[in-house]
């Protein structure tokens, strides 16, 4: 629902014609509402009537419903005093016939009142830092206790211990938080500047934490507790934060036992630490390698180093997704890790070009080149290139050709829209003139897939 329609007239004319006083959805169990309309002129005491109009009816026809998630867009701020009216009296209604309910606020703190849907349970919480959002890290303090989700986006580092210890520096728990999301400003701060926080376990039950920020902490607090829980990470350690880690011992061998995907976001530009941090971060995963089944490294020199420590260990041997950013990997380098990753499915990287595979008078032989390997893996099915990566159309035809004849699941070379045409014409050309190939079915599979960028990595 959009908040222009709703604070207006179309929502009311659009109900109208589908004789919305006779429709009962006893099924429905979660109202959601979009706040994402532009500014509106409409007089105070038409919208707040429009609106409870609206509110009443949602409470008749879904009396069932008893979550409510209401999302504010990116609309501007120079919005007059009827409008705020009649979306604090739509959304009080709604959260009247609530038992939880979830926020979607952006920057958008004008819905907060005093005593602001006090008695509900918030479940999820998604709010971007700004100047005024202490009324949302007050909202984190007076539901910690109910909060399933927290997003936080924006937030500054200097910032960061409001999440921890509230107005009166009495500690935050939030003992059913299962997902919790830091996008923020990657600050220069020293180590003396991060807050520690010995005495408390804040998130006991922690299953998703994605930390996109350099870790902003003193200690291990973030981890702490939820060790038999955790399944998802994503973190950025600097050369300080991987001290600070590595000293509280986090990710010891076999700590983490549901640990399945990790993101490594850190990125190497230090150049007086470049080796040293690298073969840290290597240490790190291979110390949870055995639960890992999706990996993706964003850093090319952590990448790079994890693909060299393959070949001596077989540490990694779940991992069934493997991204591996703008690293370019060549034909033998993706043979080389089918022969260590037994399971892998998907794996993105860029894409090496050689001179030789780029000319196409080069592929006379095909049938000679794929020769050169046998049979590697019965579960790979797809390498997409990297978006960032300079394509060379032709050298992703001929591995894609090579990798199908020697995994049987392999369907594509995933590749962006604009190079999928001259793709297929060119797997056509190359399996058309080789006997081998084209007898062996790998024309058919090649081409029954459509090409497309799709990443769908952590």
């Amino acid at each position: 629902m959009d908040d222009q329609d709703m604070v207006d007239d179309n929502v009311l004319l659009l109900l109208g014609r589908l004789g919305y006083k006779n429709l009962y959805l006893p099924c429905v169990n979660t109202v959601k509402v979009n706040m994402s309309g532009t500014c509106t002129t409409r007089e105070t005491h038409y919208a707040i009537e429009n609106a409870q109009t609206i509110a009443k009816f949602i409470e008749a026809a879904a009396p069932n419903a008893h979550n409510v998630h209401i999302k504010h867009g990116e609309y501007p701020v120079t919005r007059g005093k009827g409008y705020w009216t009649a979306v604090n009296s739509f959304t009080g209604s709604l959260y009247g016939m609530s038992q939880t309910y979830s926020l979607d606020i952006g920057t958008h703190y004008h819905t907060f009142q005093n005593g602001f849907c006090e008695g509900k349970s918030l479940t999820s919480l998604s709010f971007a830092w700004c100047e005024c959002s202490s009324n949302a890290f007050k909202l984190l303090d007076t539901h910690s206790a109910t909060l399933q989700e927290l997003s936080i986006h924006g937030i500054h580092t200097h910032d960061i211990s409001r999440l921890l210890v509230n107005e009166s520096e009495r500690p935050i728990i939030y003992p059913y938080l299962l997902s919790l999301t830091l996008n923020g400003q990657n600050d220069i701060i020293e180590t003396a500047d991060r807050p520690a926080f010995k005495s408390t376990t804040p998130f006991p039950r922690l299953v998703r934490l994605n930390a996109n920020i350099v870790y902003p902490f003193g200690d291990d607090v973030l981890f702490r507790g939820n060790s038999s829980t955790l399944e998802e990470l994503s973190f950025n350690f600097d050369c300080r934060a991987m001290t600070t880690i590595n000293n509280a011992r986090v990710f010891v061998p076999g700590k983490y036992k549901k640990l399945n995907t990790v993101k490594v976001c850190s990125f190497i530009e230090d150049i007086d630490y470049n080796e040293r941090q690298v073969k840290q971060h290597i240490s790190l995963l291979q110390n949870i390698a055995p639960t890992i089944q999706s990996l993706h490294i964003c850093d090319i020199d952590i990448s790079q180093c994890f693909i060299g420590e393959l070949s001596k260990s077989k540490l990694f041997k779940n991992i069934n997704t493997l991204n591996l950013g703008e690293l370019h990997l060549a034909l033998s380098d993706v043979v080389g890790i089918l022969k260590t990753l037994p399971v892998l499915q998907h794996l993105e990287s860029g894409l090496a070009e050689s001179l030789a595979i780029a000319s196409k008078s080069s592929f006379g032989n095909l049938d000679q080149l794929c020769s050169r390997y046998s049979e590697v893996s019965r579960c790979f099915s797809q390498w997409t290139v990297s978006q960032d990566s300079i394509v060379c159309t032709a050298s992703s035809a001929l591995y894609a050709v090579v990798l199908a004849s020697i995994c049987p699941k392999f369907t594509n070379v995933c590749l962006p829209d604009q190079h999928k045409c001259e793709y297929f014409e060119l797997v056509k050309q190359f399996t058309e003139n080789q006997h081998l190939l084209k007898h062996s079915g790998i024309q058919s599979r090649l081409l029954s897939i459509k090409s497309s960028y799709n990443s769908s990595y952590v």
